[in-house]
């Protein structure tokens, strides 16, 4: 081996295996290779440190592609909204996209369009990374903070066949109605205007105010508050009579675990298959899984993917976790 580097460099000038050498450096770089590299390098020493324990090898081993591949959705969606309309009495503007036009809030720190861009690579990422366990069709969705609908839209895209859409905001409310409304007309959405808890009654929402999609029963969100009325799944479940439920999404920005528990019965019952957003509390990958496994001791977990966070101790945290 040594003879033939020899032999190499007598026939090859320096200057010219120098330029080699910054070739294959710069095309390196390039490919992403490097970044790759560091990227996984530093999330699986997050893992070893013990700062990612919910969040399995193969997801470390992806986190660099799906950070890509998220972000490349993001922008890829971002680019093809357009705001077409504005109506000041609700401070929404419609934005059109070539699969659906969404009504969605415009004011806060972060612009309606930005936000759309983002819930629609999610969903579209989510659905993609995730395939076997998302919506199937024929399924009967309950979609728990529906907020405009881009999960509606996408579950309604795999063939649902019915989707039952609850959000407590007034705006996403009106705006779900104008998002869907040919599908409300054909029974394909149902609208509900409550929040979902473990029991029924009215409750304090306070209204997202960095933008539409934070809004919240608990926590900090904003100064501005609304009395909403809440009930239990399980109670929804009997007063639509629904004949099964197949699939439940949850982003509720940390009410997900009183939502369970006023749905034992309908997961006992049914076993839908479930999303759910598992990093508002810090302690919800302990807390969910122990009140899904309560009432149906046989369901499997598996990660969607994962975030860092810095909120609490910094880590590697689930972004979405799907039980089945």
């Amino acid at each position: 081996m040594g003879r033939r580097t020899d032999r190499f460099n007598q026939l090859v000038p320096w200057p010219i295996r120098l330029v080699m050498v910054v070739a294959v450096g710069a095309g390196i770089v390039y490919s992403g290779a490097l970044e790759y590299c560091i990227i996984t390098g530093w999330v699986a020493s997050l893992k070893v440190r013990g700062t990612a324990p919910d969040c399995p090898w193969r997801n470390v081993a992806t986190y660099y592609w799906d950070l890509q591949g998220f972000s490349d959705r993001v922008e890829g969606h971002t680019k093809q909204l357009k705001v077409e309309q504005y109506d000041p009495e609700f401070d929404i503007e419609l934005i059109a996209h070539p699969a659906r036009s969404f009504w969605i809030r415009k004011s806060g720190g972060y612009p309606g369009l930005n936000l759309l861009g983002y819930h629609l690579a999610e969903q579209d990422w989510l659905a993609y990374r995730k395939s076997a366990q998302s919506v199937r069709p024929g399924d009967i969705v309950i979609d728990c903070g529906a907020h405009v609908g881009t999960f509606v839209h996408q579950a309604l895209s795999l063939g649902a066949a019915r989707v039952i859409a609850i959000d407590p905001d007034p705006t996403q409310v009106e705006c779900l109605r104008r998002n869907f409304a040919a599908e409300i007309d054909q029974g394909r959405v149902t609208v509900v205007p409550k929040g979902v808890w473990s029991s029924e009654g009215t409750m304090t929402l306070i209204v997202g105010e960095e933008h539409s999609g934070v809004s919240t029963f608990i926590g900090e969100a904003g100064e501005k508050t609304l009395e909403v009325p809440v009930l239990r799944i399980d109670l929804l479940v009997e007063e639509l009579g629904l004949e099964r439920v197949d699939f439940i999404k949850l982003d509720i920005e940390g009410a997900e675990r009183e939502a369970l528990r006023g749905a034992v019965q309908v997961l006992k019952k049914y076993r839908p298959r479930l999303m759910i957003d598992s990093y508002h509390l810090p302690d919800d990958n302990i807390v969910l899984p122990g009140i899904i496994a309560g009432a149906q001791p046989d369901y499997e977990s598996s990660c969607g993917f994962c975030d860092y966070s810095d909120k609490d101790e910094p880590g590697l945290i689930p972004h979405t976790v799907f039980y089945e």
